[in-house]
């Protein structure tokens, strides 16, 4: 009812209310677009994690690949190295062998 507006609103103008109603709009934009932006901040910043965890996943198992393709290179150096050791070594033995059998024939002749 018009009295009730009038003790509500005062000797409020036509005028005043407009400004009123458009500051009040303004506010409410305002706080709606502050929502907008921290919900799409937000977005954004679980996305970025996401990415970050996903890369700090790949970086591990790239790093894992990287040793154990390491340990093997450093696994079959020591194979070639052993076996070259071993041949060495049989050959030494083989020839004291041939030394010892050459003297005792010689010393039995």
């Amino acid at each position: 009812t018009p009295a009730s507006n009038s003790r509500f609103f005062g000797s409020c103008t036509l005028i005043d209310m407009i400004v009123r109603e458009s500051q009040a709009a303004t506010i409410i934009q305002r706080a709606y677009r502050m929502y907008l932006a921290r919900k799409e901040l937000k977005k954004l910043r679980l996305e970025a994690d996401r990415k970050a965890k996903a890369a700090c996943i790949i970086q591990r198992y790239y790093r894992g690949y990287i040793n154990r393709k390491k340990r093997q290179r450093y696994q079959q150096a020591a194979i070639v190295i052993q076996s070259r050791v071993r041949g060495y070594l049989a050959r030494m033995h083989y020839q004291n062998m041939r030394q010892n059998f050459m003297l005792r024939n010689i010393t039995c002749v």
